[in-house]
């Protein structure tokens, strides 16, 4: 079975509360502006996912918000994980690898560095290393999750807000 792997940079975070702690920032209003351009685009995605990993952080719950609602994505199949906050990219690999099996298709929604690093590694391309935020790649592979490595990944496709005709 081909399964598919979505990777997420949660939108465009707000940093204008002085006294607010990087794990509660929100995103901003171009955040919100991209995610719902995203939500649209990915209602058309093929093989959207069944399963979403997300970071417990607020900016990207909200991230997830959109991901799910455009993907329809049910909520008992959206896992908020605490590790996942400013992970690398071998415990974003790592989560990837908890997929239940029966699952063809999911998602990471997580945070720069740690999810460029996991895309840049399993395209093979060193120029994917810090993409923008709300980035999307898709990858394939005809691997159990459970033995998911950087090499039987292929990319299928990478989109942004930016790169979605208006």
């Amino acid at each position: 079975m081909t399964r598919h792997l979505w990777l997420i940079r949660h939108g465009k975070s707000d940093w204008s509360s002085a006294g607010q702690s990087d794990f509660e920032r929100p995103l901003n209003p171009r955040g919100h502006r991209n995610g719902q351009r995203m939500q649209e685009w990915y209602a058309d995605a093929a093989h959207p996912p069944e399963w979403i990993w997300c970071s417990a952080a607020e900016r990207t719950r909200q991230t997830c918000r959109y991901a799910a609602a455009g993907f329809r994505v049910p909520d008992e199949c959206v896992l908020f994980e605490q590790g996942l906050y400013l992970a690398s990219p071998d415990t974003l690999l790592d989560q990837v690898r908890a997929t239940p099996d029966d699952v063809s298709s999911v998602a990471v929604i997580a945070h720069n560095p740690g999810i460029s690093q996991l895309i840049s590694l399993l395209a093979d391309d060193p120029a994917l290393a810090d993409l923008p935020t709300f980035a999307t790649a898709c990858f394939a592979s005809e691997a159990a999750w459970q033995d998911s490595t950087p090499e039987g990944f292929t990319l299928d496709a990478i989109v942004t807000p930016k790169g979605l005709k208006s």
